[in-house]
């Protein structure tokens, strides 16, 4: 079924008229009558009695005259919502981030995001950096959000946020009233790191700070999740070092200690494909490069 002949009887049909629809349409009377008789020949049904100098529509036209409408709206629809998608004003794209990332970089990009392009919509999926680059490779995100101190090969990326390292301990640590500490105080407690399979870049720069001011943790215990070391350094278990935008959460029972000179700083990059096809993250990019 044509749209063009669809069109015709729908403008044959408001206007009553041949002569009337073929004016609004611009296009010749016999052109017109030639595209509602072609379309009453696919539908097999005469849509249109012809009592010059009147037309009347006949009972399975007046049936048709609403679902053709329908039909011609959603055609604009789809053709409106294709230029928006192929212009990146339209579609939908899908972000994977680390946890650490929902304190204050994915927040801050969403905002950005929302406000310059409002149609659009977003999906969110909260996975580990491993995970995020095995779904981000097989298309199932667009983009990634991770804490790395490099570009992973094979992508492009860029860094969003570079921050400082914070000691979060129990204010009923041993050292919670003490002024001024340096992280080898620290180096008798059990410190929690992120699993070498979840999140390794992550691992190795809390490990590098370590390294910095001349130590070693004697003790470690893996967890997945940030939000469950700082749980567990609030009950006095052991430390943790996590970004210092963490300290949005507000928990209480816990202290926050920013890491003094010299720190390697934790980054967190967004990461996409290269060569992307979606006019959305390449909206995206040009967000982030500004």
């Amino acid at each position: 079924m044509e749209l063009r002949n669809v069109r015709s009887f729908v403008a044959v049909a408001e206007q009553l008229s041949f002569r009337a629809a073929a004016r609004k349409l611009y296009l010749s009377q016999p052109a017109l009558t030639k595209q509602v008789q072609q379309l009453e020949a696919e539908i097999g049904v005469p849509l249109l009695i012809r009592q010059r100098p009147h037309i009347v529509l006949t009972e399975a036209g007046l049936a048709f005259l609403d679902r053709a409408k329908d039909l011609l709206r959603a055609s604009n629809f789809a053709i409106e919502e294709a230029k928006q998608i192929q212009a990146g004003l339209a579609g939908s794209i899908t972000i994977g981030f680390v946890a650490q990332a929902a304190f204050e970089t994915l927040p801050d990009l969403l905002k950005k995001f929302r406000c310059k392009v409002p149609s659009a919509d977003f999906r969110l999926k909260e996975l580990s950096a491993t995970e995020q680059m095995a779904s981000l490779a097989d298309g199932s995100i667009d983009v990634a959000l991770l804490q790395s101190s490099s570009a992973p090969k094979g992508f492009d990326s860029m860094v969003l946020k570079s921050e400082r390292v914070a000691i979060v301990h129990s204010v009923r640590h041993r050292l919670a009233k003490e002024a001024k500490v340096v992280l080898k105080d620290f180096a008798d407690d059990i410190v929690f790191l992120p699993r070498r399979d979840e999140a390794a870049d992550l691992r190795e720069i809390i490990l590098a700070n370590f390294s910095r001011h001349g130590s070693t943790p004697a003790r470690i215990q893996e967890i997945e999740r940030v939000q469950s070391t700082i749980c567990l350094a609030a009950a006095n278990l052991g430390i943790a070092l996590i970004p210092e935008s963490a300290k949005a959460m507000r928990m209480q029972g816990v202290r926050f200690r920013p890491l003094l000179r010299p720190f390697v700083p934790i980054e967190t990059r967004a990461v996409w494909r290269r060569k992307e096809r979606s006019a959305l993250v390449n909206v995206l990019k040009t967000l982030l490069a500004k």
